[in-house]
C-alpha cells in the first residue's frame, strides 16, 4: 500500500489495513504514545545530512532569523533543536507550520526566512532564491526509519516479520551498491526523476540494523520535546516500543548475506 507521508502507514497499521509499516521516528512516536499498538522492530536507514537548513537570500546568520516554516515531526524538532544550538529563543522566532511542498514558495516570496526539509526541497529553495547553510548533522540531530508491526499480528508472525526484515536488509544492500539501479527503480515506483535520486543517495545510509542504547537516547530527546511542546500527553515507554535484540534475533546477519530465497 502506498499511502501520504507522515504518520499515514502506521497509522494504517494501528487501524489493521495493513500488518506493517516503514515511518521515520519522528511520525512514529506520538502515535506509540497515543496507544499500545506499534511495536518499531529495527532502523533500516538514517541521515544526519539529508535534511538542510536554507536561508533566504539578504539572511547571512541565524540570528537574523524572525520566521521560519517547518513540517511536523523531524521539521519542528530540528528548527528548535537548530535555534537553540545558535542560542536563539524559539519564541522569539515566528514558527509557520506548512507542508514540505508549500515552504520553498513561502521562502521564495519573502514570507520566512528560513525552513529545514529535505529534498527535493532543500534544493528547490536554494534554485529560488535562497542558500544551504547547514545540515542537521552539524548541530547534533538526525533521523531514523523505522520498519513497524502491529503488536497483536506481531506476537503471531514473528517469522514472518523477519523475513520481510530481510528482503528489506537485502534491498539496503542493493542500493548501497548499485545506486543508478536504486534511483532507476524509484523513478519506476514513485516518478522522481533518477538524476534526482542518485544525488541524494549519498546523503543517506542505507544499512539495516537493531537498537542500540544510542537510539533510546535519541528518542528520549525526541519524546521529551514532543511532551515539552505538549504534542503527547505522555512519552511512550521506549524499552517497550523499541523491541532491543528483536533484530538480532529474527533477521541478524542474514539480512545482508541470505539469498532471494530466504
Amino acid at each position: 500500500m502506498q499511502v501520504e507521508g507522515g504518520p499515514a502507514a502506521a497509522q494504517a497499521v494501528q487501524a489493521g489495513t495493513a500488518q506493517m509499516s516503514v515511518n521515520a521516528d519522528s511520525s512514529a512516536l506520538p502515535l506509540m504514545a497515543a496507544g499500545d499498538d506499534l511495536r518499531a522492530l529495527g532502523v533500516f536507514q538514517s541521515s544526519d545530512r539529508f535534511l538542510k537548513v536554507v536561508l533566504r537570500n539578504g539572511v547571512d546568520k541565524p540570528q537574523q532569523i524572525k520566521t521560519m516554516a517547518s513540517i511536523q515531526g523531524i521539521g519542528l524538532y530540528a528548527t528548535y533543536s537548530y535555534l537553540r544550538y545558535n542560542r536563539i529563543d524559539p519564541a522569539s522566532v515566528k514558527i509557520v507550520k506548512s507542508s514540505a511542498p508549500e515552504i520553498p514558495g513561502l521562502l521564495a516570496r519573502g514570507s520566512v526566512d528560513a525552513y529545514i526539509l529535505y529534498e527535493p526541497w532543500a534544493a528547490k529553495g536554494a534554485a529560488d532564491g535562497g542558500h544551504i547553510a547547514a545540515r542537521i548533522g552539524d548541530f547534533g540531530v538526525g533521523y531514523v526509519q523505522w520498519l513497524l508491526a502491529g503488536r497483536s499480528w506481531l506476537e503471531r508472525n514473528e517469522d514472518a516479520a523477519g523475513k520481510v526484515f530481510r528482503v528489506v536488509a537485502q534491498a539496503d544492500d542493493l542500493v548501497t551498491a548499485d545506486p543508478k539501479a536504486a534511483a532507476e527503480a524509484t523513478e519506476r515506483e514513485v516518478k522522481v526523476p533518477a538524476d534526482q535520486t542518485v544525488k541524494v543517495l549519498p546523503e543517506i545510509t542505507f544499512k539495516a540494523r537493531g537498537f542500540t542504547g544510542a537510539d533510546y537516547a535519541a528518542e528520549k530527546k525526541v519524546a521529551d520535546f514532543l511532551l515539552g511542546q505538549k504534542l503527547i500527553k505522555k512519552a511512550p515507554d521506549l524499552r517497550t516500543v523499541l523491541l532491543q535484540g528483536w533484530y538480532e534475533r529474527h533477521v541478524g546477519t542474514q539480512g545482508a548475506s541470505a539469498g532471494p530465497g530466504a
